[in-house]
């Protein structure tokens, strides 16, 4: 009985596995933030991409509606694998030292991925605006 004990303290068979197993978790955690970081990264750019191609097309069509410009903006978040649905525009006109100049706002509630896997609601809103002079 006590050979055998000192046999087991000896045998290393197995030893790779478990350091492979602990090792494996932190990558895996690791892994799963580096995608999350990068599609919310994409998700911000994404959505100020939308805002500032809305507010140039604004800018040099002054004949353009509210509903259209908000449609630019929401197709080239489509363009670009964002869902619009979970976004409010906020477009309006001001008038700044005899300037005419178009307010466009974008407020996305963004999910992250891992939300499902973690307990709680987990989101955050990305929000960009851009003002541009409209040109007549």
């Amino acid at each position: 009985m006590l050979y055998s004990f000192k046999n087991l303290k000896r045998n290393e068979d197995g030893a790779t596995a478990v350091e492979f197993a602990l090792i494996s978790i932190g990558f895996v955690i690791l892994l799963f933030g580096i995608v999350e970081v990068a599609n919310a990264v994409w998700t911000i750019n994404s959505v100020d991409y939308a805002v500032s191609t809305a507010g140039r097309y604004a800018s040099l069509n002054s004949t353009a509606t509210t509903e259209e410009i908000e449609a630019i903006a929401e197709q080239n978040m489509r363009d670009y694998f964002v869902n619009p649905a979970d976004t409010t525009f906020s477009i309006t006109n001001t008038t700044r030292g005899g300037v005419d100049f178009i307010d466009i706002t974008a407020t996305l509630d963004y999910k992250p991925i891992i939300s499902g896997f973690l307990p709680g609601e987990w989101s955050f809103q990305i929000s960009k605006t851009m003002v541009s002079p409209i040109h007549d």
